[in-house]
């Protein structure tokens, strides 16, 4: 039996990393994260890369996931699935083989959201944390990309603040 591929979506510094760590504990499952694994493999700053890099990454983590949830290991994917065309997108490549998901909306106050990018950048420069760096211009323009799923989407609202 094929185990469900369980979605995170949020703005960054919602909680999704820390979240996906206490679910997969809970449900014994694997996570998948995508900043891991660009951040282990490439220099933070891709420049026009970038795109393509996530692209590859994304579809190399989607089959890794089929792959895991095929043998009954449940996986979490800890991606932003900013858009509602993004998480479409999982939902159907996992139901093109039968593969269960379920949607989380990790949602933070602004205030403490903003609070947690200063946390993270801090610790990033200290070597503390292994993250991205979000500047205000990037927060912002990452901000206004994102899309809060619709009640149709049927996500799991997870409060973070």
């Amino acid at each position: 039996m094929k185990a469900a591929v369980h979605l995170l979506c949020g703005k960054v510094c919602s909680g999704k990393s820390h979240y996906a760590k206490s679910l997969a504990a809970e449900l014994g499952a694997i996570t998948l994260s995508m900043d891991e694994l660009m951040l282990s493999l490439f220099d933070e700053r891709l420049g026009a890369n970038h795109d393509l890099v996530a692209a590859r990454s994304k579809a190399y983590l989607f089959r890794l996931a089929a792959r895991l949830s095929a043998l009954g290991l449940p996986v979490v994917l800890d991606f932003g699935l900013w858009t509602r065309a993004d998480r479409q997108e999982a939902r159907d490549y996992f139901a093109r083989l039968s593969i269960p998901t379920k949607l989380y909306y990790l949602y933070a106050d602004e205030a403490v959201r903003k609070a947690r990018v200063l946390q993270r950048n801090q610790r990033v420069r200290q070597g503390l944390d292994q993250s991205y760096t979000i500047d205000e211009d990037m927060d912002l323009a990452f901000s206004a990309r994102f899309e809060p799923p619709a009640p149709e989407e049927n996500a799991l609202l997870v409060r973070t603040d």
